[in-house]
């Protein structure tokens, strides 16, 4: 559903941004520190948002069962 896309696409996206936010800062300093510290934070919510519509996609239809 929705809500588990989200949650393991925002944690893919986080990492992920951090990863080249980290490796732009050390090797190019194409960025400074502030955005290092806050670009992973937005792209969880956008890619987070992302995996949310798509999980919602994907599982359409399908009823979860309440034991």
């Amino acid at each position: 559903g929705f809500w588990h896309g989200m949650r393991i696409v925002a944690n893919m996206g986080f990492m992920l941004s951090l990863a080249v936010g980290l490796t732009q800062f050390s090797m190019a300093y194409l960025v400074d520190l502030t955005a290092v510290r806050t670009d992973p934070y937005v792209s969880a919510v956008w890619s987070g948002l992302g995996g949310g519509v798509v999980g919602l996609v994907l599982g359409g239809g399908k009823t979860e069962e309440v034991a």
